[in-house]
């Protein structure tokens, strides 16, 4: 019912296995690390995609209202990213890629 702390999680593996507990937790961190790598790529390219949509929308428009910005910056998705960044380019008016985002 709680969630485990990982100091929770190693003594209990080392206690369970013995011998090979701290070759399993070697194991565990090595994918824990893993993971956040995979989770902080993923979220440099979502932040990424966020900047190079404001930055286009910018330069085709000028000034972007801070609602439309939070709207943009509320996106996650990688694939919506991609779309969103096609309408910025794309879009005739400011308007029209605000439109965009609802649909």
């Amino acid at each position: 019912s709680r969630h485990l702390e990982r100091d929770e999680i190693v003594a209990a593996v080392k206690a369970t296995l013995d011998d090979k507990g701290s070759e399993i937790m070697q194991t565990i961190a090595e994918q824990w690390i893993n993971e956040g790598i995979e989770q902080g790529i993923e979220q440099g390219i979502e932040q990424g995609l966020q900047e190079s949509i404001l930055a286009t929308l910018r330069i085709r428009f000028g000034d972007v209202s801070a609602e439309l910005e939070a709207q943009v910056t509320a996106v996650t998705e990688l694939q919506t990213l991609r779309h969103l960044h096609r309408q910025a380019v794309l879009a005739e008016t400011i308007t029209a890629f605000a439109r965009s985002l609802v649909a």
